[in-house]
């Protein structure tokens, strides 16, 4: 491990000594300028507060996901796929990558399945945040 370390910090050096294309200028230079201008990263407790986990559950053959021995309802195109899950107030919130395409409040039903007025109200919650 202390190799490789000492790799990158080699490596981090001698491109520091670098021409910046964008510059024209030694790399370490403008990295001297621009110092001044940077400020802190927060607190790593204040970035936990925002950090979103994701989890992923496989979609069954009968086309729903289980979220805390619950079943929630997904469109049947993702059967056998993996989805990846928020929760956010209340809600799981189901995406295939990034695209959201499916949400559910969060209940203590075993069969959670969602009627057309239902996802629109979901949705329009959604982009209203």
């Amino acid at each position: 491990m202390n190799d490789l370390v000492e790799f990158v910090n080699k490596f981090n050096e001698e491109c520091g000594k670098e021409k910046s294309q964008a510059y024209n200028k030694i790399v370490n230079d403008v990295f001297e300028e621009e110092k001044k201008y940077l400020i802190p990263l927060p607190n790593k407790n204040i970035l936990e507060k925002y950090k979103q986990t994701v989890e992923y559950r496989k979609v069954s053959q009968d086309s729903m996901i289980v979220y805390r021995g619950n079943r929630y309802s997904v469109p049947n195109r993702f059967i056998e796929s993996y989805l990846g899950i928020r929760i956010i107030d209340n809600q799981v919130y189901m995406y295939d990558n990034t695209e959201l395409i499916r949400c559910h409040k969060i209940t203590n039903n075993s069969l959670n399945i969602l009627t057309t007025p239902q996802l629109w109200s979901c949705f329009s919650t959604y982009f209203l945040l």
